[in-house]
């Protein structure tokens, strides 16, 4: 998945910045960046770069739907 960048160049995060804010391991970053769950752009056909708010919106609690 792709996303628009950012016109300032420090929203941008690597995925090792990304896997360290969000403490999980590099290759969960990639997985979720292939599903979906995470969107980025590649510059250059090979550098992965996230939008920081994308990635701290995943920091954000999510509601869950009541048991009834």
């Amino acid at each position: 998945m792709t996303a628009p960048l950012p016109d300032d160049p420090k929203d941008l995060m690597k995925p090792r910045e990304v896997a360290e804010l969000l403490r999980i391991h590099l290759v969960t970053v990639y997985e979720w960046h292939k599903s979906g769950k995470l969107p980025g752009q590649r510059l250059g056909g090979t550098s992965l770069r996230f939008r920081r708010s994308d990635v701290e919106a995943l920091l954000q609690p999510t509601p869950t739907p009541s048991a009834q």
